[in-house]
């Protein structure tokens, strides 16, 4: 090798057990497929078929919400650092066809489409609400009030208003064309998480971390009689404020009125789940309600029509009047019905639940049920379609059916997503020889992968293995030896998967590390009970039969408890990671100790020993690194490896280099040079810690298995890493990172705004920025050299564009850049180019060329620079002339749209009149 080494990258190449993140959501798509959110994809599952039919992915960013329009097939899908993507699966090649918002800052919690599809409002843990527009494909305001995280929008069906839920203890209402928020509920002793909205928004259903569920009635668009106070007060003072503290009964205190809505609280609706009330969920019919309590238990309650809700209140008050006769007591009729009307119970009451096998996290109703027959006859029965999405890594459909004359409800499983992966996290992780197939192993069963398809192809299970910590291919493949934490050994037939020999407490404690002997024979393991044990394989032979077993041939005494555990490949030296911050090396032939290896401030997690025999490392809860010499003990060389724990290290199995890898609790895989001591490249990819790491014998791939219950794997490709531009990338990347967080504002605006334009700074919003000002220098050259150059040849990119003018061009490019991306560009551009913009923006007025488009440029710059624009008379003339060719090309604009829609009307009206049958 010279003086130079090349590195050759590791790319992301397969992903499975993990069916859906604990974190995410589930979404019903029909009665037979369901979506459900698995770190960086969104995953689509056959429940006929039990296995994933699609996805979509989006490399290095987890999905935190996502939302299904029900107009047109638009998919929002939010992620960890606050982007939306938008899908259209409709298309041939969505991928390319997607749309990209930018207005988060963190992570998106939320999202709903309005009830025409044409809005999408999303929230977010930056305490913002961002609204949307689908057809322009840009934002349209972000909405500032919430003190925390929002946690749940719902759009009023006539798409003028939104609610919103927070994790401050408060429900705000926004009205959508004012930009500001109108009411308010607070609630100062929980966390708001979930919202539904009932009876035409009537009743607004509020979940929170409390056990009740608050139920308000909502009168919308109150009469002017009822507001003559109200109107006669400042703006500021219509911004009511209802306060729940306390209040357990209905007081007609409880509503105060404004411009928009009037509220009362109505009851408490009492469930049986004890945690958070994560979602509530409405069935289109509006039959049922279900709430997900984070609890194995979804509440169910039905939603009592008008006519039912006031046969239940006549039931109710007669009930009640009998009770009062023979109590004695004296109120009349008109207060014992008064007493009625005020129970909730009257309109919504619980039925029945939903029981899952693991907490539930997330629900969704199939928008289409099925009436439920006997023999061919209608029985009355509602059979509803629901997915579960619990937090065992496990997708459960459930059939529900809604008896309306019994009031009766029940549910039964129709189908468990649990044969993907493992319930739990992995804590062991295996490769055999041949690199075919990887076992793995949880708290209570382990699996047994095919390398090829990433499928599980067995399941090693007995009713006594609890808490697996550790999997080891041995006897050329043929066997798997699992260890647990309770010190117990058990040994299973790969070929049949069964089991064939169990050991309990071949330790006192948790087995902590297994190696196989360099020679095969047997394996080594370590435990917390201060042991060091050898172990050789034999063959017995048991009722006419052979099996393989293992015994106990030797025993080391250790001065602490053993954590990880390596051997080196000459079969000469072992090395045991201690709780006591050192490593020590041991003979394998004698077990007398060699070298102590100290250094660590706090406990060794994990160790290994280098091809060659001459290096050790060894990782810590110190979130370092160490790489030693095993001749002498000496430390080469401490890195700072991770921001976390330090879980895993493993050297690369060439000979001819030292590279390792290391993983940690950050998530974070990386592979250094232990000769150099540079870091050679970083794999993300995982939401959580990296709890196993194993490569393949020839080092083609590694996988990793982490707390977020993904298994993924790297593998080795051709492209060769050079640190010096992998160094500049870094250094690139900090830069844009600052020049984002240079946030801009519009002159004259406050940080504390309610309304702020939607879209956040990006580096596509800089290089867009780059764009217009390049458009505006060449225009300006041009003009210039058409002027004082009589063979004036246009600048290539006028040509390209078409453009007929200099003015035509500056137009041109900015249409060229996404509307997602112009508001943040324009505000960056700075004055002096303002009037060249207005300029080129009255020229093409003039023309009706883009009409659209310029006005908006021209509203926008206007917004911008307004302050020094109304200060310059030559600019006042400019806008005054943008305005007057505005007016007139807009007003026949407006007339031709007008023209257009009478014409669909009459063509509509025809159609129907024939097929008797609404087009659209």
């Amino acid at each position: 090798m010279g003086l130079t080494r090349d590195y050759l990258k590791f790319e992301a190449s397969g992903i499975c057990n993990i069916v859906a993140s604990h974190f995410g959501k589930v979404h019903a798509i029909d009665r037979n497929e369901c979506a459900a959110s698995a770190c960086e994809s969104l995953n689509f599952y056959s429940i006929g078929k039990r296995k994933r039919i699609d996805r979509i992915l989006r490399q290095e960013k987890q999905v935190t919400a996502m939302a299904f329009s029900q107009v047109y097939n638009y998919i929002a899908i939010g992620y960890d650092d606050g982007e939306i993507i938008l899908y259209n699966k409709n298309l041939p090649d969505y991928e390319k066809e997607k749309i990209v918002f930018h207005g988060h800052r963190t992570a998106v919690n939320c999202l709903t489409f309005s009830q025409d599809g044409l809005m999408l409002a999303s929230g977010g843990k930056d305490s913002v609400i961002v609204i949307w527009d689908i057809v322009n494909e840009s934002g349209l305001f972000k909405l500032n009030g919430h003190k925390n995280a929002v946690t749940d929008i719902k759009f009023t069906k006539n798409g003028e208003n939104i609610i919103s839920s927070s994790k401050d203890a408060t429900v705000k209402f926004w009205n959508i064309d004012s930009k500001s928020c109108f009411y308010t509920i607070v609630d100062s002793t929980t966390e708001v998480y979930s919202l539904a909205l009932i009876k035409n928004d009537r009743l607004l259903i509020v979940g929170s971390a409390s056990i009740e569920l608050k139920v308000f009635e909502l009168k919308w668009n109150c009469d002017e009689e009822e507001l003559d106070d109200s109107l006669n007060m400042p703006a500021a003072k219509n911004k009511k404020v209802v306060s729940l503290v306390g209040s357990d009964l209905i007081k007609e205190e409880d509503s105060q009125h404004n411009t928009f809505v009037s509220c009362k609280k109505r009851g408490l609706l009492v469930r049986q789940a004890k945690k958070m009330a994560l979602e509530i969920n409405v069935t289109k019919d509006e039959n049922l309600m279900m709430v997900v309590g984070n609890d194995q238990v979804v509440d169910v309650y039905r939603i009592f029509s008008d006519n039912e809700a006031e046969k239940r209140f006549y039931k109710k008050v007669k009930k009640a009047k009998r009770k009062a006769q023979e109590e004695g007591d004296g109120n009349d009729e008109l207060t014992i019905a008064d007493s009625v009307s005020r129970d909730i119970t009257v309109f919504i009451a619980r039925i029945g639940d939903i029981k899952g096998f693991s907490s539930i996290k997330s629900l969704s109703i199939c928008s289409r049920f099925i009436k439920v027959k006997k023999e061919e006859e209608d029985t009355g029965d509602i059979c509803y379609r629901v997915y579960t999405l619990q937090k065992n890594n496990a997708i459960v459909a459930f059939d529900c059916i809604f008896d309306g004359k019994g009031n009766t409800f029940k549910s039964e499983v129709i189908a468990d997503l649990n044969k993907l992966g493992h319930r739990n996290e992995v804590r062991a992780l295996a490769i055999n020889a041949k690199n075919e197939y990887m076992v793995t192993g949880d708290l209570d069963v382990g699996y047994y992968w095919n390398l090829n398809n990433l499928t599980v192809q067995l399941a090693f299970e007995h009713e006594s293995m609890r808490d697996i910590v550790g999997a080891l291919f041995v006897y050329s493949d043929q066997y798997i030896v699992f260890t647990t934490k309770s010190g117990s050994i058990f040994i299973f037939h790969v070929a049949t998967g069964e089991h064939i020999e169990y050991k309990e407490k071949c330790h006192e404690s948790s087995i902590n590390g297994i190696v196989l002997q360099p020679n095969g024979h047997g394996f080594i393991t370590t435990s917390s009970d201060k042991k060091v044990k050898f172990w050789n394989f034999k063959i017995i032979e048991e009722f006419g039969a052979k099996r393989l077993t293992f015994d106990m041939t030797r025993e080391l005494e250790l001065t602490d408890e053993g954590r990880c555990l390596a051997v080196s490949q000459n079969g000469k030296y072992f090395v045991v990671g201690l709780l006591d911050n050192t490593a020590r090396i041991y003979f394998c032939d004698t077990m007398k100790f060699f070298a102590s290896l100290y250094g660590h401030s706090l406990p060794i997690t994990c160790v290994d020993i280098s091809p060659d025999s001459k290096l050790v490392i060894t990782g810590s809860v110190d979130k370092s690194v160490k790489i030693w010499g095993i001749d002498f003990g000496d430390c080469h060389k401490s890195i700072f490896a991770h921001d976390d724990v330090v879980t895993c290290v493993k050297f690369s199995t060439k000979t001819d280099e030292r590279l390792f890898w290391s993983a940690g609790k950050d998530g974070k895989i990386k592979q250094w040079d232990a000769d150099k001591f540079n870091r050679v490249q970083v794999l993300n990819g995982h939401s959580g810690a990296v709890k196993c790491l194993a490569q393949a014998s020839d080092s083609s791939f590694i996988i990793s298995a982490g707390s977020d219950k993904s298994i993924r794997l790297w593998d080795l490709t051709d492209e060769i890493i050079v640190l010096s531009e992998l160094e500049q990338i870094e250094r690139e990347k900090e830069l844009e990172a600052k020049l984002i967080d240079e946030e801009d504002i519009v002159p004259g605006d406050l940080r504390d705004n309610e309304a702020e334009l939607a879209n956040k700074k990006t580096i596509d919003t800089i290089k867009s920025y780059e764009d217009i000002v390049d458009a505006l220098l060449i225009a300006r050259s041009e003009k210039q050299k058409r002027n004082d150059d009589d063979k004036y040849v246009p600048h290539p990119l006028v040509k390209s564009y078409g453009s007929k003018s200099e003015n035509h061009f500056i137009i041109d490019a900015i249409s060229r850049i996404k509307s997602t991306h112009l508001e943040r560009a324009l505000l960056m551009v700075s004055y002096d180019y303002v009037k060249d913009i207005l300029v080129a923006c009255n020229s093409c007025i003039k023309d009706n060329y883009k009409l659209e488009l310029c006005i908006s440029i021209t509203n926008l710059t206007n917004k911008i620079h307004h302050n020094y624009l109304r200060n310059t008379p030559e600019v006042k003339k400019l806008l005054r002339e943008i305005y007057e060719n505005g007016e007139t090309h807009l007003g026949k604009l407006i007339s031709t749209v007008e023209f257009n829609i009478a014409a669909l009307s009459l063509w509509k009206a025809e159609i129907d009149s024939f097929s008797r049958n609404k087009v659209f």
